[in-house]
């Protein structure tokens, strides 16, 4: 837990429906749920903590922002969360852990939509069998990867990755990927990795690539209509393929 307490407790009976306003300088986490709990219009601003942990239960969080927290603006370890239109950035370190995420989920459904991250070492963080699904994100500036997981699943539209510090979108050790228009630019080492999973990735456009444009080691998928430019080292790079690698269209 990345901090004792919380400034808002919400039980697995309880439930919270909080429409506008703001949430400031706690010295704890903002939120914490494992109920029913609903943000609309709402700012999560300089927590010492995490924004908002959901364990579980439905949490759905829209027009609203979370910025100025440590840790993670969003941590997940079970139930289900909802971002609608949210903005999460300027996420810092915390004296208990390094973790710099817009979403960090060990656990549970996450579902973004017309959403947008900055200021982070990673846009998101996944793990321990979370499901992601995306339709629109944007991800700026991430220090270290745009997303990154391993044993979770990642779907969904519309994701752009800019300028990331290390890899536009990293799946390894049993994750599994399906996304179609993926844009990511600018990147130091891949655009995307896949290491020992599995993937789909359709209009997949990585323009500016300090390494690699596509990295599949000991990976199973299909890359389909896909536009590499810019890129300094490797475009494609397949690296003792468990099963069949497909490339079509582009």
């Amino acid at each position: 837990v990345p901090a004792e307490g919380a400034a808002v407790e919400v039980n697995e009976e309880g439930r919270l429906f909080w429409h506008g306003g703001r949430l400031e300088n706690t010295p704890w986490t903002g939120i914490r749920t494992r109920g029913h709990t609903t943000l609309e219009g709402v700012d999560i601003l300089e927590t010492a903590g995490v924004g908002i942990m959901v364990e579980d239960g439905q949490c759905h969080v829209s027009s609203s922002s979370i910025q100025d927290v440590a840790i993670s603006a969003i941590l997940t370890t079970g139930g289900e969360t909802r971002l609608t239109q949210a903005v999460l950035k300027a996420v810092r370190e915390s004296p208990i852990s390094p973790l710099r995420s817009g979403v960090a989920s060990y656990g549970g459904r996450v579902l973004v939509s017309e959403s947008e991250i900055s200021g982070v070492n990673r846009g998101i963080r996944l793990s321990r069998g979370t499901h992601l699904t995306i339709n629109t994100l944007r991800i700026v500036d991430p220090q270290i990867d745009g997303i990154s997981l391993d044993n979770a699943t990642l779907v969904g539209d519309g994701l752009v990755v800019t300028s990331a510090g290390n890899t536009g979108v990293s799946v390894v050790n049993d994750g599994h990927v399906n996304l179609r228009g993926l844009q990511i630019s600018n990147t130091n080492r891949f655009g995307v990795l896949i290491d020992g999973s599995t993937f789909q990735l359709a209009e997949l456009v990585v323009i500016g690539s300090a390494g690699r444009g596509v990295g599949l080691l000991r990976s199973t998928g299909l890359l389909e209509n896909v536009q590499l430019s810019q890129v300094d080292n490797v475009g494609i790079q397949i690296t003792d393929s468990t099963g069949d690698v497909r490339v079509e269209g582009g």
